[in-house]
């Protein structure tokens, strides 16, 4: 997923945004391999093995090319759109995608895999169960949008405040969640307030700051995730 992300940072400071981060657009590659690092942050500048990819770019679109309309239909994985793209589209509002939405369809992505591997194990607590069912059962906007808010809010309150208890799989993912939560509000704060003065100045320093949030979340937790699933879940009986 990590990898995933930087080949998604990669297109959009060539311009492009890829507007389709899904579960089906991220990819392990059969081995790993040797590429050129991402030297435009310290904490990438030393990675240079790369074990995922993101493909599939056909709804991506130049985003440094502004005078284009503003989305009126949705472009995306519906169970990985992002909130504020989904309750835009349910009020037939026309909206700006940004590189906020593409971040944001990457925590879903990540939570829906999660859950999914919990569920094969029979592990998760029966949030979670309603959680993966109700955001992949979703089938228009307005109830996906009102399903990932309600399923964040619980996962915030679980991994924020300590309040409900947390599956394994999830639980080894706190400490990503902890730092991944609040960049992805802000983000999406940071994407409602762009208005058309410097737009794509604007989106290019808001979207090196969040991807460098992002990257460095994900390498501060990578100590503590397992190597293993067997390692923090037994199997089913």
């Amino acid at each position: 997923m990590f990898h995933g992300m930087m080949g998604h940072y990669n297109m959009y400071k060539d311009g492009w945004l890829h507007r389709d981060v899904s579960d089906g657009n991220v990819l392990l590659l059969p081995e790993p391999e040797i590429r050129k690092p991402l030297t435009r942050f310290e904490c990438t500048k030393n990675l240079t093995k790369c074990v995922g990819v993101i493909s599939d770019g056909d709804q991506a679109i130049r985003w440094r090319e502004l005078d284009r309309k503003l989305e009126k239909h949705r472009s995306g994985t519906l169970p990985f759109i992002s909130r504020r793209m989904l309750n835009m589209w349910n009020k037939n509002q026309p909206v700006l995608h940004t590189f906020a939405d593409d971040l944001e369809s990457f925590f879903w992505v990540i939570l829906c895999v999660l859950l999914s591997v919990g569920h094969e194990r029979k592990s998760l607590t029966e949030d979670e169960r309603l959680w993966l069912f109700e955001i992949l059962a979703a089938d228009d906007p307005g109830s996906s949008d009102k399903t990932k808010r309600w399923a964040l809010s619980m996962l915030e309150a679980s991994v924020l405040r300590t309040k409900h208890k947390l599956s394994p799989v999830l639980k080894v993912f706190v400490p990503f969640f902890t730092d991944i939560i609040p960049f992805m509000n802000e983000a999406t704060e940071a994407a409602d307030e762009l208005n058309s003065d410097n737009l794509v100045e604007s989106l290019t320093t808001l979207g090196d700051k969040f991807y460098e949030m992002w990257f460095t979340a994900f390498l501060r937790a990578l100590p503590s995730l397992p190597k293993t699933w067997d390692e923090v879940l037994k199997p089913p009986i």
